[in-house]
């Protein structure tokens, strides 16, 4: 892109690739004077041309999403002079030629197809990085199909990525296209936290790149969806190298993935460069080229000179690894397996919709519990005590469980999981048949069934792992999230109806049967031995390393300490919602009001998704704190249905606006590998306020605003007038005065510059080339790093100093 801004300078008729293979003011210069017109073709040739001696073998470059031909130039400079690289510069791609039209990606493979052969003389092998993957499986397969031979085939930093298969997800995609519902802010985001596009500033060229970008990642997705759902294709002669770095968060678990190229190619092989990034053809450009050239010795059966180390695997000289499981019967008869179970969609449909139905069942008791014990009482402080009782317990014990999750065996943790919290339920049904249920029983089965979630919820985030074909493992997650929040959705309203209709026992009981169902599930149901995503470091340590991060980061230090306050204002109206609800209205009532709140979580993440965000994250992560206060006091203001749902809803949204602001915030300025201990260190200090906001909620509400508001009280004759008395409206007050603190509180963090520019005084996270394996290590780097930036930036800017765009 800084090419771009000089060749505009220049003229029209130079391209970006004319400023590269003339790099110097004298060559540039030469190549205007003898006027030769433009190349119009799709390959160029990055290596220097020899007149002596002809090139011993080609490597032909498809560029990963939006970029250029270029982005291969520290490859081809790599290369030993026997060995020439073209690179595809694909149409539509270069923005000094931005009026060239986006072509489907069958069509560019046979426009490339007709150049090789026209242009490259010799043995030829392809290379395709991350989304180009895609195009370069096709160029392969269209020049065997012509009758050319193909040495073999590269492919650097990606994995087939299809859609789930099936009618209803074919209809779904062509209704909402996966691309359309991440805005591009958050896709520029995600690549420069990866290391790419690092350089991109004019919004008209981020502009561009995203449209490049979003057309590329469409037609791989076609690609693949198209081969996997038509067993009749033919599979390349050509053998497939899977390269991969070593910490490229894009092609993790590549020791399982690697072998879903072997529904492309008899003879798979995996290289793991150490240490290595997504854009390891920029980074380790020496390696990489050892690399190929190597591998191509070895086709052409050429003794290769050493190399740097890199791990290598091959998937047709092990018996015992196994091709993933696919429309190819024939595939399991090649290739030999210790193992008997392989991952499906239909194994982990099965499971996830047995969780589900148990995420429902609680969901009705808690509901119900909650409902039975306020009645019982008429007591805040009692119901608040249950919230406390089902969050505290898996909070002290949630380092154990990850670790027993990371360590033991998935599906055994989630059914002695499910057996503990359905005899927790089964105990509230004796003890109600037997009308011996009194309030201490229901802390004592709260604290059970928290325990017994706290082991599930891990277990079953890495179960989904080994469960599903890791090619749709992040489809598999997003359907998981809106699983639980359309399950919590539902529990709301279905317990308002179900306690009125069937009553506490018919609750329970529900939840029995529903618990009864998972865990028969996880019976009938065997695990592939497959890889999971375990805890990266344990708990504690991630919580210290995360504050020793943090404190050296003054605006960090601010945002952390704005949160614990928040994070406590929070919880005061979470655990007033169903006793004030309670107050003026029906079980039906609350159930349905509190499907609000759900329901607001989708719309806000959803938004959050296609808009992108402030300009300034971190005044979007706090002006959504006043929202949140403002939503806070409509609840309160009045006791009506509506206004409760209004401001349930408002709550809900605002929150998960607010975290995705934070998140970005955190994804933008934390590297990739140090992410873990911020977010666990942030997520320890809001757990840990939600409790305490939990019993001074109902502290407050049953001593101090209650009495207050009753008929008669010391306010009944001033505030009463305006909120109303009786019962529940000193809870109202109480929402009111959260809700408007909450707004003065997100005003004053508004006003605090260490806060509100933090964006500005903290330096941006970018992936280095080589990433270490210790993490401290890595956290030292930053923090070296961090120094002469802080030096430079100690005094934050004033809002005149934003009025134009500049330069920190």
């Amino acid at each position: 892109f800084k090419a771009i801004r000089v060749v505009r300078k220049i003229d029209t008729s130079v391209s970006v690739m004319d400023l590269f293979k003339y790099p110097t003011i004298r060559q540039l210069a030469e190549h205007l004077t003898q006027g030769q017109s433009r190349q119009t073709g799709l390959l160029h040739e990055l290596t220097k041309p020899l007149s002596a001696h002809p090139r011993k073998v080609s490597v032909v470059c498809t560029p990963y999403g939006g970029a250029s031909a270029i982005t291969f130039q520290p490859l081809a400079n790599a290369l030993p002079k026997d060995c020439s690289l073209y690179a595809v510069e694909l149409p539509g791609h270069d923005y000094s030629r931005s009026a060239e039209v986006l072509q489907p990606l069958e069509e560019v493979a046979q426009r490339c197809v007709a150049e090789i052969k026209q242009l490259v003389v010799g043995p030829v092998a392809i290379y395709g990085h991350c989304l180009g993957g895609a195009l370069a499986v096709e160029i392969a397969r269209l020049l065997e199909a012509s009758g050319t031979s193909v040495l073999g085939v590269f492919l650097g930093g990606t994995f087939p990525s299809p859609r789930l298969p099936g009618r209803l997800f074919e209809w779904l995609a062509r209704l909402f296209p996966s691309d359309r519902w991440i805005s591009n802010r958050s896709y520029q985001e995600f690549l420069k936290a990866l290391g790419g596009f690092t350089d991109v500033i004019d919004p008209a060229e981020q502009a561009f790149l995203m449209q490049s970008l979003r057309h590329d990642a469409r037609e791989a997705e076609d690609y693949y969806s198209e081969a996997y759902a038509t067993s009749s294709t033919q599979k390349l002669a050509a053998p497939l190298v899977c390269i991969v770095g070593q910490k490229d968060r894009v092609t993790e678990f590549y020791e399982e993935r690697y072998r879903e190229w072997a529904f492309f190619s008899d003879s798979v092989e995996l290289a793991v460069i150490p240490r290595a990034g997504h854009y390891f053809l920029k980074h380790q450009a020496d390696e990489l080229a050892h690399l190929l050239v190597n591998q191509i010795a070895t086709w052409q059966g050429i003794v290769a000179p050493a190399t740097p180390p890199v791990t290598t695997k091959s998937l047709a000289n092990n018996a015992h690894e196994q091709a993933p499981a696919g429309p190819r019967p024939a595939e399991a008869s090649r290739i030999q397996s210790r193992r008997t179970l392989t991952p499906s969609l239909r194994t982990f449909l099965i499971v996830a919709l047995g969780q589900f139905v148990s995420l429902i069942g609680s969901g009705l008791t808690g509901f119900a519990l909650g409902v039975w014990v306020y009645q019982q009482t008429g007591s805040v402080s009692a119901f608040a005590l249950i919230s406390v009782c089902s969050m505290l317990p898996g909070i002290l014990v949630s380092p154990i469980a990850g670790a027993v999750a990371d360590r033991y065996d998935r599906r055994l943790i989630m059914i002695v999981s499910d057996t503990t919290a359905a005899s927790a339920t089964l105990a509230t049904v004796l003890l109600l048949a037997t009308h011996s249920l009194q309030i201490w029983h229901i802390y004592l089965i709260t604290s059970v069934s928290s325990i017994a979630n706290a082991f599930q919820r891990p277990a079953y985030a890495a179960a989904i792992a080994q469960l599903v074909p890791k090619q749709h493992l992040g489809r598999a997650n997003g359907l998981t999230q809106l699983g639980g929040a359309t399950g919590d959705m539902l529990a709301s309203l279905l317990g308002g109806l179900l306690v009125l209709t069937i009553g506490l026992h018919g609750v329970i009981l529900i939840d029995f049967i529903t618990f009864l169902f998972a865990v028969t599930v996880m019976l009938l149901i065997r695990f592939p031995d497959t890889l999971f995503k375990k805890q990266e470091e344990p708990l504690g340590k991630e919580i210290l390393r995360g504050w020793q991060y943090v404190i050296k980061r003054r605006s960090l230090v601010v945002m952390v300490a704005f949160f614990v306050v928040v994070n406590y204002l929070l919880s005061i109206p979470l655990v007033l919602t169903t006793p004030l609800l309670l107050s003026f209205g029906t079980p039906a009532i609350l159930g349905a009001v509190l499907a609000a709140g759900p329901a607001g979580t989708l719309v806000g993440g959803l938004l959050m998704s296609l808009w992108g965000g402030t300009k300034r994250r971190a005044e979007g992560m706090v002006g959504f704190v006043a929202l949140m206060g403002f939503a806070t006091a409509v609840m309160g203001f009045s006791p009506a249905p509506l206004f409760s749902a209004l401001g349930l809803f408002g709550i809900w949204a605002a929150l998960a606006l607010i975290n995705a602001h934070w998140l970005a915030i955190i994804q933008t300025k934390v590297g990739l590998e140090l992410q873990g201990r911020v977010i666990a260190l942030n997520q320890m200090l809001a757990w840990s306020m939600m409790p305490l906001g939990y019993l001074t909620a109902g502290a407050l509400a049953d001593r101090i605003f209650e009495p207050w508001l009753r008929n008669g009280g010391p306010l009944a004759d001033s505030l009463g007038h305006i909120i109303g008395t009786g019962q529940g409206r000193g809870m109202g007050l109480l929402m009111i005065v959260v809700g408007v603190t909450a707004i003065l509180w997100a005003v004053w963090g508004y006003r605090l510059r260490s806060l509100r520019f933090m964006e500005d005084l903290l330096p941006d996270a970018i992936s280095d080339g080589i990433i270490p394996d210790d993490k401290d290590q890595l956290q030292e780097l930053a923090d070296h790093h961090l120094a002469p930036i802080g030096e430079s930036l100690r005094r934050a800017p004033s809002v005149n100093d934003l009025s134009e765009e500049s330069s920190l």
